[in-house]
């Protein structure tokens, strides 16, 4: 059977009505034959394929787009599945590549890197050595800070979404929710089966588990909390906080998270450095300032630093822009050059509002994070050119600076009134549940 995609595999992400579609081993999609079925969830389903221009093994995951009944719902999931795709072409050797993204009868398909390895899962618990996890551990966070410098938040981070390699390295995926919305506790990722929604908990900080703080979750610190939870598990074999398998367990397992009352590892006699105990102590903390802020700290304590960046720049010879990294104008550029085109070289941020008037709008249908005055930039003057942000805007009515509702973070560090913060290339702005990379135009003087 040769089940084909109307549009072929050509990468065309607008949403069509999705018909029923169940291949099975043998069927050909578009360019890629069926071997075997690895994993089925409610939505969707992953297969190992072959590519039958080359005779390459891959992974193709599949959404069951028919499966989910309301329209609104399906195209946020469809928009959801673009951007795993996009996230998925981040040049790291710590990630699972995209390669392919099509459609099948509406449903959308990604084509992936196959790992033979199996996932972290499988060695979970398991008197494994010390040696090998260590190195995992640095392998999940160098994929952790690629995705963290590219604007993104894995936000599911557990031992499934890590993968081996058939030599054994680990590299992360399923970005179905890097940097969206929440996933709330009674509603479970869409390749996740609902007996699985306990195991994804027992990765989720205090403001993942009761959101009343949402804004925050699009921060690395969430990632850093899994990582300690994930780990703790892959040395122990036990989740940090107790027991959790079941509606008893919930209510206590929710309440150790809040408290922050971790179990000693060294109770499931875990030999590890004390360089892990901190690790454990401080990546699990319940209020997300109390975290490590990034993953170089972590490194660091393994003796894996990374290099620091080079924010060397010559304001003279280049431009800036922002990009958006994460939200519903995915890649849309915003040069900073273009929109200081007044005598007093502020660029306005904010929501999309008729009555705002921002010179950066950013559109944001699926939240309300984002205050209709959010941010300013300034540009600099003299000697020494360059743009400052600051948090809210000077409000004309009330006469006075009136800062945004949720805040304003660069590099996950939340600007406090009144900071003026000079941007660099690479820069992470997060903006309510937006993120938007400073970026550096080439040969170019504005």
């Amino acid at each position: 059977m040769e089940v084909n995609s109307p549009n072929g595999a050509s990468g065309n992400d607008f949403y069509e009505i999705p018909f029923a579609c169940n291949p099975e081993k043998g069927d050909i999609i578009d360019l890629y034959r069926i071997e075997k079925r690895l994993g089925e969830g409610a939505f969707g389903s992953v297969f190992k394929v072959t590519d039958q221009r080359n005779g390459e093994v891959k992974a193709l995951k599949l959404l069951n787009l028919f499966k989910i009944p309301y329209e609104e719902e399906r195209k946020g999931i469809v928009r959801r599945f673009k951007m795993e795709y996009d996230t998925g072409k981040i040049a790291s050797e710590y990630l699972v590549h995209s390669r392919d993204y099509g459609k099948i009868s509406g449903n959308p398909y990604i084509v992936m890197d196959f790992c033979a390895g199996g996932d972290l899962r499988s060695v979970v618990g398991k008197n494994i050595p010390f040696e090998t996890v260590n190195r995992w551990a640095h392998e999940v966070l160098m994929g952790l800070n690629d995705l963290h410098i590219n604007g993104k938040v894995h936000r599911d981070l557990k031992p499934e979404n890590v993968l081996l390699t058939i030599d054994q390295k680990a590299k992360l995926t399923d970005f179905g929710i890097s940097g969206h919305k929440n996933m709330r506790m009674t509603k479970v990722n869409i390749f996740n089966k609902p007996t699985e929604i306990f195991g994804t908990i027992a990765y989720m900080p205090p403001e993942q588990l009761n959101p009343t703080n949402k804004h925050v979750t699009v921060l690395p610190t969430i990632d850093i909390f899994a990582f300690g939870a994930m780990f703790y598990e892959v040395f122990s074999g036990r989740y940090p906080f107790g027991p959790l398998g079941n509606d008893a367990d919930l209510a206590n397992y929710s309440l150790n998270v809040r408290e922050g009352r971790i179990i000693d590892i060294k109770k499931f006699n875990c030999n590890l450095p004390s360089e892990w105990d901190k690790i454990f102590n401080k990546s699990l903390q319940p209020n997300y300032k109390n975290r490590f802020q990034c993953t170089d700290e972590i490194l660091s304590l393994l003796g894996k630093p990374v290099e620091n960046r080079n924010i060397s720049f010559n304001f003279y010879k280049h431009t800036l822009s922002l990009m958006i990294m994460q939200g519903e104008e995915y890649g849309r550029p915003y040069h900073l050059g273009d929109l200081c085109n007044d005598e007093q070289g502020v660029i306005k941020i904010g929501r999309i509002d008729p009555d705002a008037r921002n010179s950066v709008e950013i559109k944001e249908e699926t939240t309300c994070y984002i205050s209709r005055q959010h941010s300013t930039i300034e540009k600099t003057s003299g000697n020494s050119p360059g743009y400052y942000i600051l948090d809210g805007q000077w409000n004309n009515a009330m006469r006075q600076w009136q800062p945004s509702l949720n805040g304003t973070f660069i590099n996950a560090e939340k600007l406090y009134a009144g900071e003026r913060r000079m941007l660099y290339p690479d820069d992470i702005i997060t903006i309510g549940d937006v993120t938007l990379k400073v970026v550096k135009n080439e040969n170019s003087i504005r």
